[in-house]
C-alpha cells in the first residue's frame, strides 16, 4: 500500500513538533479550518486560534466516556494548504497514533462548537453547561476574522458518516466576541453577600462621621471601602485592641452591600486574627 508523508505538529506557538507518516485510509475523520482572510493575520492570533480550538476538543473528549483521557488526544495539524489559510486537523492519541477509534468525536465535537457559536451569533439555544473557559476559547478562536474587515471563517468536520460546516463573517465573528464577554461578565461570582475569611487592611480609621473607616480587601477590589462593624466589640477589638494598625493585616467575615455592582460598604461580622503586613 503507498504510503502519503504528511506533516503533522501541535500548535504551540507556531512551533512544529513532530513529522510522522499517516496511511490515505487513516485520516478519514477531518477537522478543516478555512479562514478566508483579506488582511494578513497575526501569527499569534493564528496560534491562539488553533490552542483554543484544541483545547477545547480535549476539554470535550474529557467529558465523554471514553477509556484515554483528554491529555492523550488532541487535534494536530495535518496539512496547512496556500491560498486562504486552510488547515487540516486530525485527532491523534498516544504515540501520535490516529484515533479511528472515535472518529465520530471530530463531528460530535463540531456540533458542540457549532451550538456554542449559533448561541453567541443569537440564532440559537443557550447550550447546557455553557462554562467560562468554553466562551473564552470561541472568542479566541474567531479573533482572526474579528480583526479583519470582509474575511470568514469555515469549519468543516467530514468522516464517512457525513460533513459538518460551520461559517463565520468578520461581522459575526465580533458579534460572537460581544456577546461572550456578556456572558462571562453573568458568570462571575456575585460580590453582594457575605465573605468569609478575608484579608482586609485599613487606609483610614477615624472615627467622626466625616470621614469614618475605610479599608481595601484586594480579593473583592483594589479600591478603599467604607468599613462598618457588626456590633461595638468586634470594633473595639480591631481598632483599640491592635497597634500600628496600618502595619497589620487582619483576617474578617464580612458582608458586601453594592452600588452598581461595585462594593459600597464592608460590614465586619467577625474579626479572626490579625498579622503582620509584608514588607
Amino acid at each position: 500500500m503507498l504510503r502519503q508523508c504528511v506533516s503533522l505538529c501541535l500548535i504551540y506557538s507556531g512551533v512544529i513538533v513532530d513529522n510522522i507518516e499517516l496511511l490515505p485510509s487513516e485520516d478519514d475523520a477531518m477537522l478543516t479550518v478555512n479562514i478566508k482572510n483579506k488582511q494578513p493575520v497575526d501569527l499569534i492570533d493564528f496560534a491562539q486560534s488553533m490552542i483554543s480550538l484544541g483545547a477545547e476538543y480535549s476539554d470535550y473528549i474529557a467529558e465523554t466516556n471514553n477509556h484515554l483521557v483528554s491529555d492523550e488526544i488532541k487535534l494536530y495539524i495535518k496539512e496547512i494548504r496556500p491560498g486562504s489559510i486552510i488547515t487540516e486537523l486530525v485527532a491523534l492519541a498516544p504515540a501520535l497514533m490516529p484515533f479511528a477509534e472515535h472518529a465520530n468525536t471530530v463531528l460530535d465535537f463540531t456540533n458542540h462548537m457549532k451550538s456554542c457559536i449559533e448561541y453567541l451569533k443569537g440564532v440559537g439555544r443557550k447550550p447546557e453547561n455553557l462554562d467560562k473557559q468554553t466562551l473564552t476559547r470561541v472568542s479566541k478562536f474567531v479573533e482572526p476574522v474579528a480583526k479583519d474587515s470582509g474575511s470568514i471563517l469555515q469549519l468543516d468536520a467530514s468522516n464517512n458518516s457525513g460533513t459538518i460546516t460551520i461559517n463565520i463573517n468578520s461581522l459575526e465573528a465580533n458579534a460572537i466576541q460581544n456577546k461572550a464577554s456578556k456572558e462571562i461578565e453573568k458568570l462571575k461570582e456575585p460580590i453582594v453577600g457575605l465573605h468569609k475569611q478575608v484579608v482586609l487592611y485599613w487606609t483610614q480609621t477615624r472615627s467622626d462621621n466625616r470621614k469614618g473607616y475605610k479599608g481595601i480587601i484586594e480579593s473583592i477590589s483594589k479600591k478603599e471601602v467604607k468599613v462598618l462593624f457588626e456590633n461595638d466589640e468586634i470594633q473595639y477589638e480591631m481598632i483599640h485592641g491592635e497597634d500600628q494598625l496600618y502595619e497589620k493585616a487582619y483576617v474578617v467575615d464580612v458582608y458586601v452591600e453594592t452600588i452598581n455592582d461595585n462594593p459600597a460598604a464592608y460590614r465586619i461580622m467577625k474579626f479572626h486574627e490579625s498579622m503582620d503586613m509584608p514588607e
